[in-house]
């Protein structure tokens, strides 16, 4: 039987395969200009080959993958800048619905999610910087006439405007939470699209009395379901953004080497290989802690997957943002312009490094969970 590690190495050659195959830099460019910023049919590859359902198990029609084995495709992503939303349109609907109450709308979901034929989003923040579940959610429902209804407004959904189904979090008139599986088309749902710099979108999503049906809900009294994705989907993006930190770097050595200035190329020079080695060194911290935080998630110790998840997702943030930026920086002026790849690597950095946290919410986040661990 193949270990963990062996299974991780075959997941990076065998994503890494159909990235060769399927993708590259100019795709990137072209796809980004157009709506949703990335390619529906090779999402249903993505489905087809298997990769869409990673992290679910046998029974679901999934692989079963560890999170710390399925980690690898997340991190190809970020090194690959594959357009493709696999965590905000995979893997955040697809572990929330893993851990949702059993049942058709569930069912239906995950059937269609993992087919490749529904692309689900998770809306849930309601403010700039929001980091857990708010215990004051603004998102209510309401009961009228025998039916329930939906009103409130959700920001920062990623691939919102693109979603046939939302997962949406809310609350009751007693403050409980639930989760819902409302139809972006449906009555009294208004979405606001927009574009960001990266190509990619989000979206702002207005809910005005909008009907809630019987097979509406996912979890009823909790949203257990979503906190533990969140966990989840922070290490995985973690894994990305240290992808992102990688391939910086590497472009970045490799325009070293070719780079000439006073006769020599800047490589040579022991102030840059001091630059280069510092990045390395970020990158290689940056690892291992996120390493450590998908092997949390695969333990059984919630809250200390919590906590290495968030650690893991400021350190390969920071790693993104400091290697993308340097990188320009010795790229001197070419790196400002859209055919340097470094640049495309930068503004992904930009684009990702605040989702599910920024610095300041994410490091505040951290010190309470090490005070209620302490």
């Amino acid at each position: 039987m193949l270990s963990d590690d062996e299974i991780a190495s075959a997941v990076l050659d065998g994503f890494g395969g159909f990235l060769d195959e399927h993708h590259d830099l100019a795709r990137r460019r072209r796809v980004r200009e157009t709506a949703p910023g990335y390619s529906p049919a090779l999402w249903r590859r993505f489905a087809a080959e298997g990769w869409l359902g990673s992290r679910a198990g046998e029974r679901e029609g999934g692989s079963g993958l560890s999170a710390h084995a399925a980690g690898g495709i997340a991190q190809l992503v970020g090194e690959r800048l594959v357009p493709e939303p696999y965590l905000a349109q995979g893997l955040f609907p697809l572990i929330t619905l893993l851990h949702a109450d059993e049942g058709a709308s569930r069912a239906s979901a995950m059937e269609g999610l993992l087919g490749g034929q529904s692309r689900i989003a998770v809306a849930w923040q309601e403010r700039p910087g929001a980091v857990e579940i708010a215990g004051n959610l603004r998102t209510r429902l309401s009961k009228e006439g025998g039916r329930w209804r939906l009103d409130g407004e959700k920001t920062f959904v990623v691939g919102g405007g693109a979603a046939e189904r939302l997962i949406v979090l809310a609350a009751d008139g007693a403050g409980t939470p639930h989760l819902l599986l409302i139809p972006s088309d449906a009555e009294g749902v208004r979405i606001a699209d927009q574009r960001q710099i990266d190509g990619t979108t989000a979206a702002t999503i207005c809910f005005s009395s909008a009907p809630v049906a019987d097979d509406m809900w996912l979890q009823t009294g909790s949203a257990s379901a979503l906190d533990g994705a969140l966990t989840e989907v922070r290490a995985m993006l973690a894994m990305q953004l240290l992808g992102i930190a990688r391939a910086a770097l590497a472009i970045t050595i490799e325009h070293a080497k070719t780079r000439q200035q006073f006769g020599k190329p800047i490589g040579s020079f022991q102030a840059i290989q001091h630059r280069l080695v510092d990045y390395a060194m970020r990158i290689r911290l940056s690892e291992a802690l996120c390493v450590k935080a998908l092997k949390a998630v695969d333990g059984d110790d919630a809250d200390r997957a919590k906590s290495l998840a968030a650690a893991a997702k400021l350190s390969a943030a920071e790693a993104a943002l400091v290697v993308t930026r340097g990188g320009i920086h010795l790229h001197g002026a070419l790196g400002y312009t859209d055919d340097a790849d470094i640049g495309l690597y930068h503004v992904a950095a930009l684009v990702l490094a605040p989702w599910l946290g920024n610095t300041e919410a994410l490091t505040v986040h951290l010190l309470n969970l090490n005070e209620l661990a302490a």
